[in-house]
């Protein structure tokens, strides 16, 4: 099945992302992907007496912060898992997934796929409402990983 038929809120995305195995429907946007290394900075002085500044790299930054948008809809799997969290937090770290479509395939295959290990939410934000603007109502969710992995498709 393509990536881009998963309810994706534009419809032109090539991407599904999944919270423990449930791919929630109408993603607008998937924020946050990165992966950090702790620099190692040292200072050291030469033989004239002028500083020397190396810099090394250190551990990689295990805890990072993705940040999901979709469109509001009847759905409230969002709401139970950050409820999950505040009572649990140990049962409520599950893996998230964010699997990207290879463009040159039409969709029809996974080019990468990154692994979020043992998400945990952190905000669940509604968007601001204005009946004038008759713009549409987002949901927003926040949650930290301890570790990101990338696979190929």
């Amino acid at each position: 099945m393509p990536l881009k038929a998963t309810g994706d809120a534009a419809g032109t995305h090539r991407f599904k992302f999944r919270i423990d195995g449930y791919a929630p429907s109408n993603i607008k946007t998937v924020t946050g992907l990165s992966l950090k290394l702790d620099p190692i900075i040292t200072k050291t002085v030469d033989h004239e007496g002028r500083a020397d500044y190396n810099v090394f790299a250190g551990n990689k930054q295990f805890v990072g912060t993705i940040t999901v948008v979709r469109l509001l809809t009847e759905d409230i799997s969002w709401y139970q898992w950050f409820e999950k969290t505040r009572s649990n937090t140990n049962a409520a770290r599950v893996p998230c997934f964010l699997e990207v479509a290879d463009p040159r395939m039409d969709g029809h295959m996974t080019a990468r796929t990154y692994v979020f290990e043992r998400c945990m939410a952190n905000e669940l934000k509604i968007s601001d409402m204005n009946a004038a603007q008759g713009a549409a109502v987002d949901e927003t969710l926040t949650f930290h990983y301890t570790n990101m992995l990338i696979e190929p498709g």
